[in-house]
């Protein structure tokens, strides 16, 4: 008797706990769906597959500001590259930096290296970044969704929902409780010094292009220090982008 009292007790938990954990689950999507019809919904998101956009900036790093200009090109889910313009004291310096689903590079000047252990890590980290803020796979894919509850993203109610991919460290969203527009992720990341730091990325100032909500200034912090701002200038979605443009530099 007592063994089939324990063994009911421990079916009971278990159901329990799927039920939490499904509840959870559609928590979460629900602050997503908000969100997808929010930036223009699951059809015009779409187009965050393929996407350039232009932007000028600024960046702080080892005590020394830089101006930018910068031109990223994404094709998801694997596929990003950038080119960068800085300018520190007078002097330009061109900066690339290409993944192409498997093999990353980045190119200073006219030197160009092969990335690998931690700084491809960080190169797969950013632009899988990209697949998550594009928000509509989380509902199509095996993502696992769980609500963060209610918090404050520059002085106004946000809810988070983290995000989990087997072979990828955690992305935390925060959504405007009341837009449901996307105003902040927070992920794990590497610094210039490849030092691991908590990345926050803020995002503001959203503007309708082509049926969807795109924040044209971004704000990005290095554990709580700022570390760059832009505003993009120019944004183009495309139909299809070609291997070559993932080529290396």
């Amino acid at each position: 008797m007592r063994n089939h009292q324990a063994t009911l007790l421990a079916v009971c938990l278990t159901l329990a706990a799927i039920g939490a954990v499904g509840a959870q689950q559609d928590e979460a999507k629900a602050v997503l769906e908000k969100a997808i019809k929010a930036h223009g919904g699951e059809k015009q998101l779409a187009k965050l597959r393929a996407v350039r956009f232009k932007a000028k900036g600024t960046l702080e790093a080892n005590n020394v500001t830089a101006g930018f200009t910068v031109e990223n090109t994404n094709r998801l889910p694997d596929r990003s590259k950038f080119t960068m313009v800085l300018e520190v004291n007078d002097a330009k310096i061109d900066v690339a930096q290409v993944y192409d689903g498997k093999k990353a590079w980045s190119k200073i000047g006219e030197q160009t290296e092969k990335l690998d252990g931690d700084r491809l890590t960080e190169q797969v980290a950013r632009t899988y970044h990209w697949r998550v803020t594009s928000l509509v796979p989380l509902l199509q894919e095996t993502f696992k969704l769980s609500p963060l509850g209610e918090t404050k993203v520059n002085d106004r109610a946000a809810l988070g929902v983290r995000v989990e991919h087997k072979g990828h460290k955690d992305v935390n969203l925060f959504f405007d409780k009341t837009t449901g527009l996307l105003v902040k992720t927070e992920r794990a990341g590497l610094n210039l010094n490849q030092k691991e730091v908590t990345r926050d990325t803020y995002y503001s100032d959203y503007k309708a292009i082509d049926g969807v909500q795109q924040a044209m200034k971004i704000l990005v912090h290095y554990d709580g220090q700022r570390f760059m701002e832009f505003e993009i200038s120019e944004i183009n979605f495309a139909a299809s982008i070609p291997d070559e443009v993932f080529a290396k530099p």
